[in-house]
């Protein structure tokens, strides 16, 4: 069960994204949960990584509104991925793990699309991989590897603390 301290940083990172960011840099195509999810999942697995893209995916769909559950069934899958990978290859070579999170951002494009394109919304699958997936994975892998040891850091869960019975 996750404490306080760590809803209210997880809250705080869906309000950087909304609000400073959105007029810091309105233009770049950063999705800085989706970020925050995947560099979790890489380095803590699957589980904890679909536990922080179903929260994020929840600020998404409450702040957002008109599909709900849309972006949790995207992080979800974003995370699980990402623990997938992070299993399985070396991400401690900084081009393999640029590419890690270029491909996980772009398969959470993908995933996005079709559940947008199963709920009746139209948009061209060529514009959105070339207008939005492509420059967010861009930027996602650029900056990776200078927020990874900070967001790996984000204690997820209480540790447990041990007593000495002697």
């Amino acid at each position: 069960m996750p404490g306080w301290r760590t809803v209210i940083i997880l809250f705080l990172i869906s309000i950087i994204q909304h609000s400073f960011l959105a007029l810091l840099a309105p233009k770049w195509p950063l999705e800085l949960p989706l970020l925050v999810t995947l560099l979790y999942a890489l380095r803590w697995g699957e589980g904890k990584g679909a536990k922080l893209g179903a929260f994020f995916g929840l600020l998404e769909d409450l702040y957002l509104g008109r599909y709900v559950g849309l972006h949790v069934v995207g992080y979800v899958a974003a995370g699980l991925a990402a623990g997938w990978a992070g299993r399985r290859f070396f991400r401690e070579n900084l081009v393999i793990f640029m590419g890690l999170i270029f491909a996980l951002t772009f398969f959470h494009q993908i995933v996005s699309y079709l559940l947008l394109y199963v709920f009746g919304f139209p948009a061209d699958l060529l514009a959105v991989l070339s207008q939005i997936a492509w420059p967010r994975a861009l930027v996602h892998a650029l900056l990776a590897p200078f927020l990874y040891q900070p967001v790996v850091a984000i204690p997820l869960e209480k540790k447990a603390r041990l007593q000495y019975l002697g």
